[in-house]
């Protein structure tokens, strides 16, 4: 399914976050103090990269959300808080259960979520709600 254009670069965002969960879900082979540094090292950069991101859903579609919507806008939220959590704790085992969450949440994007706001709000309605270092 074409996406609608102002939520393509949050698409993109989300491609990225795919192959960052495949990346941890990967290390499964190796050993766990292998795995626990790669965590350590990269929880840091990875939720530098996710907060702008998740900012942006929240305070752009959020209020598309709370309209009609309020099972997504609650997912989206708890998950949300669901992934920071996890960033903030050390471990191999809360590496590979934030690898699962992500990839969890953004299929929950691009097949419920998004394709839920394209069908209720029109192209320029989404486009006015994206902030502007979100436009495509």
């Amino acid at each position: 399914m074409k996406r609608v254009e102002a939520l393509i670069p949050l698409s993109k965002d989300h491609h990225k976050a795919l192959v960052t969960a495949k990346r941890i879900a990967d290390l499964q082979a190796q050993a766990e103090q292998e795995i626990g540094e790669y965590w350590d090292a990269k929880r840091e950069v990875i939720r530098d990269e996710l907060l702008p991101h998740f900012s942006s859903e929240e305070h752009a579609l959020g209020p598309l959300l709370t309209q009609d919507g309020d099972q997504y806008h609650q997912r989206l939220l708890d998950e949300h808080q669901m992934l920071l959590g996890l960033l903030a704790e050390k471990g191999s085992n809360n590496a590979f259960k934030f690898s699962e969450l992500l990839k969890q949440h953004v299929r929950f994007e691009e097949r419920e979520l998004f394709p839920w706001l394209e069908a209720n709000y029109s192209a320029e309605i989404l486009e006015r709600a994206m902030p502007e270092d979100y436009k495509a």
